[in-house]
């Protein structure tokens, strides 16, 4: 068998049918679909299992509620293909994916194929060849090159050994995909061809991260990333300073900021913790003003609301003065 696709499904009901049948639906027939159910309570089950019934090849896992991460491990567990790849349950694929993704695998020595864009709706295309990459560094480097564990196809045998972090529930996908940068060996080729159609809502975990623990997981995912740049990578200072440009280290903070009143105070030693360790770990203040405010906890937002009560008093005196 080619390909393995696997897909994690936690109640995303009102997309997966699209998804599905974007799958079955590829002009290339020689793949198998994995479709994880990570417990769901909205009939995503239910329409696996009328599928399954359908179409052969693919095959449904019902498991208890463990998050994206098991899921997707349960499917590299159960996987038989040559070659594997993610389709997340509320995205979908172009027709022709496996089928320009196994010329190119036929015609090319290599073990993974980076997708470089993500198309959001069916559009132009890029129809570039896919070129080698030996700079594995460059690949965090790339503002081009996503962490998305959707935007490559990798061969089972170099690959298929590794797993998602069962402790990390947001950006699971970044400490995955440095994990795959680091195999040794392995011959990387990019391809500019938008093959995946991808959806961003309310409800996606991309737009959430208002808890402790996603904030925590933010953290520490960037920590993992950064170490691995330096021990197995051989990062220098200034390509740490590019990566924390690149990945808007000042986002995050900012980010930590925004709900820092939410948390109890042993959250906020520990967070602060973390991200005073991420710094070290840079060897700079990438963002001095921001990085000091959310490390040693200041009240950043009541300065904030200080300031805009200020301006508001100001106008009224220059309306009514």
């Amino acid at each position: 068998m080619k390909f393995s696709i696997i897909t994690p499904v936690y109640n995303v009901a009102e997309f997966l049918r699209e998804c599905v049948d974007s799958v079955r639906a590829q002009t290339f027939g020689d793949w198998e679909l994995i479709c994880v159910d990570d417990g769901s309570t909205d009939g995503s089950g239910e329409i696996l299992d009328e599928y399954a019934r359908e179409d052969n090849r693919i095959r449904v896992i019902h498991t208890v509620n463990a998050g994206a991460s098991a899921a997707r491990n349960t499917g590299l567990a159960a996987m038989h293909g040559e070659w594997f790849g993610f389709v997340d349950a509320d995205d979908a694929i172009v027709p022709e994916t496996l089928a320009d993704i196994a010329a190119m695998i036929d015609e090319g020595a290599f073990d993974i194929l980076q997708i470089n864009k993500i198309i959001i709706s069916e559009g132009g295309r890029c129809e570039k060849e896919p070129h080698g990459i030996d700079d594995k560094l460059g690949l965090l480097l790339d503002p081009k090159s996503g962490a998305w564990t959707v935007s490559r196809y990798m061969r089972r045998d170099r690959f298929g050994h590794l797993r998602f972090p069962a402790d990390i529930k947001l950006r699971e996908d970044l400490v995955y995909w440095v994990d795959a940068i680091c195999v040794e060996d392995a011959k990387w080729a990019v391809v500019e061809k938008p093959f995946y159609k991808y959806r961003q809502h309310a409800t996606s975990v991309s737009c959430r991260a208002q808890k402790f623990s996603d904030r925590m997981d933010l953290i520490n995912a960037q920590i993992y990333a950064v170490e691995r740049m330096q021990d197995t990578l051989g990062a220098t200072k200034r390509d740490l300073e590019e990566y924390a440009r690149l990945v808007h280290i000042y986002e995050l903070l900012d980010g930590t900021m925004d709900v820092w009143p939410k948390f109890s105070k042993d959250e906020k030693r520990r967070l602060r913790e973390r991200a005073e360790y991420m710094i070290e770990l840079l060897g700079y203040r990438p963002f001095p003003a921001m990085s000091y405010l959310v490390v040693h906890g200041w009240p950043l937002r009541s300065i904030f609301v200080l300031w805009r009560a200020l301006k508001r008093r100001f106008r009224r005196w220059l309306r009514t003065g």
